[in-house]
């Protein structure tokens, strides 16, 4: 109420100048923009006290906001850095054992590989000292029929032939042989090859299915509990928001009484600063109309006396 007790003295100041006649343009400007800024720092005060108390307000709700979003990040990071080492230990995993099955197929394929090698080394080398024991025999029986053919080659003659069939038959069934265990031996590594292949391809699926069991479970077990973390950190946010928009509303509805009564007491005085400026306005239109009524007559008295010493010099000429 002080800077109200200030308000009505410069008024009274500025009335008592009026009434002794002596109003003075600048002083009365002077006086009201006095009383504008008194009025302003009766108002500053009130609205001051409720801005604290809702920055206070603000301020603590800020800070909890802080503490929760560092908690949440803290969450996060730790979730994070679970996922990435699990995520790793899957990869190392898989790289185990795409080495190992890697290592094994080789090892394997090689063993299968040279295994049948041998089995048709030894198949060919036999078939060989068959077709060399076929061809010593011929040989012989040949030997012998050519000393008989000597004695008797018309009797013989028949018999020389079947020989030689009987030659060409054994050649060919011992090519034919041959033939069959080299497509033998071809088919058997194909079929191994791909049963192999069939094996490892239905190893390395379960794998794949168990390392992606493996990382379900874990995102799952993760996302539940990143879940719950969040739904605790909503439900203290949410808190926290609540408290504050009721610590706002009280401000505010104080903030509002203090507007209301402060509008209500400047309300009163507009009146009285209304019509301080409209006098001061008409005793500044007044003294605007004598200095230019003043100055119109000082400038036809020159001009007049201008216009006479002109004529007077035009008579002398």
């Amino acid at each position: 109420m002080r800077p109200k007790a200030t308000v009505s003295a410069g008024t009274q100041v500025h009335t008592t100048s009026l009434a002794t006649g002596k109003a003075d343009p600048k002083v009365a400007l002077t006086t009201v923009r006095k009383i504008a800024k008194l009025g302003e720092q009766a108002f500053i005060p009130g609205v001051a006290a409720v801005a604290s108390i809702e920055h206070g307000a603000l301020l603590k709700a800020r800070d909890d906001l802080k503490a929760i979003r560092n908690e949440i990040e803290a969450l996060r990071t730790s979730h994070q850095a679970s996922i990435e080492q699990l995520q790793l230990r899957i990869k190392e995993v898989e790289t185990q054992v795409s080495a190992a099955e890697s290592t094994t197929s080789q090892l394997q394929i090689q063993s299968q590989n040279s295994t049948l090698e041998n089995e048709l080394k030894v198949r060919i080398y036999e078939l060989e000292v068959e077709v060399l024991e076929t061809r010593e025999a011929i040989e012989v029986h040949a030997d012998h029929h050519e000393k008989e053919l000597a004695k008797s080659n018309l009797s013989h003659s028949k018999a020389v032939t079947d020989l030689e069939l009987r030659h060409r038959e054994e050649l060919k069934k011992a090519e034919l042989t041959y033939q069959e265990a080299v497509k033998q031996w071809e088919a058997d590594k194909r079929t191994i090859e791909g049963n192999y292949a069939a094996s490892l391809e239905s190893a390395l699926n379960a794998a794949r299915e168990e390392a992606a069991e493996s990382r379900k479970q874990a995102l799952a077990a993760l996302e539940e509990s990143n879940r719950k973390a969040i739904d605790d950190l909503n439900e203290k946010i949410s808190k926290v928001l609540t408290e504050a928009n009721e610590a706002h509303e009280r401000s505010a509805a104080l903030a509002a009484q203090d507007i209301e009564r402060l509008q209500s007491e400047l309300a009163g005085q507009e009146d009285k600063y209304a019509a301080q400026v409209r006098q001061v306005k008409v005793e500044q239109d007044k003294l605007v109309k004598d200095a230019y009524h003043r100055a119109k007559d000082e400038a036809d008295a020159r001009y007049s006396k201008e216009l006479d010493d002109m004529k007077t010099t035009t008579q002398l000429t």
